[in-house]
């Protein structure tokens, strides 16, 4: 049983540390992109309100994360106390650190669930109930969608464009971020290789 207690928490350190990395290349990311997404003519002036409001989160995490560069959990902590935009991470992150993410994730709470009541550890119970906490609520961004259901962005792409059984999406305004309504998710994916 201790065998596992460390195993378990050199998992949950490499899930933060993989957090870390997550949300340093979105910003580098946005920082390299901004410029030719705000030269594209189409997106338009609601385009550019957008533009503002992740350019401020971007660059208040970009902060966090310089400021608190010797202490990764306590930048992480303060990272995800920041109310992201809806969407900007899934936009200008990399899906595949979310996919190791929610691998290593999912492990540790198996993991964890193989220990005994007393013997099981408060940070993988905590991290548990955030990813049920995710999985309940109404409404979920692309990324979200990737890690709840383990479809990539680009298959939900392809998915949203069907024909036949298109999945349901809302969007407010044309090139605008994409968020989904867990319910109407639920219903369509028993039908979606119809």
């Amino acid at each position: 049983m201790k065998k596992y207690i460390e195993v378990i928490k050199k998992l949950i350190k490499e899930i933060k540390r993989i957090e870390i990395i997550y949300y340093k290349v979105a910003s580098d990311n946005y920082d390299i992109y901004k410029e030719v997404d705000l030269l594209n003519t189409t997106y338009g002036k609601h385009r550019l309100e957008t533009h503002r409001i992740d350019w401020k989160y971007f660059k208040t995490i970009k902060e966090i994360l310089d400021e608190n560069s010797d202490n990764p959990k306590k930048a992480l902590k303060l990272v995800k106390k920041v109310k992201e935009p809806i969407g900007a991470l899934q936009h200008y992150g990399d899906i595949n650190y979310l996919n190791i993410i929610q691998g290593i994730s999912e492990r540790v709470v198996e993991l964890n669930a193989t220990l005994g009541k007393e013997e099981q550890l408060k940070e993988v119970v905590d991290l548990e109930q955030e990813i049920k906490k995710l999985q309940a609520k109404k409404y979920i961004t692309t990324e979200q969608f990737a890690q709840i259901y383990n479809i990539s962005i680009s298959r939900q792409r392809d998915y949203r464009g069907r024909l036949n059984n298109p999945l349901p999406y809302h969007q407010t305004v044309a090139k605008g971020k994409i968020t989904y309504d867990v319910g109407e998710v639920e219903e369509w994916r028993p039908n979606q290789h119809k």
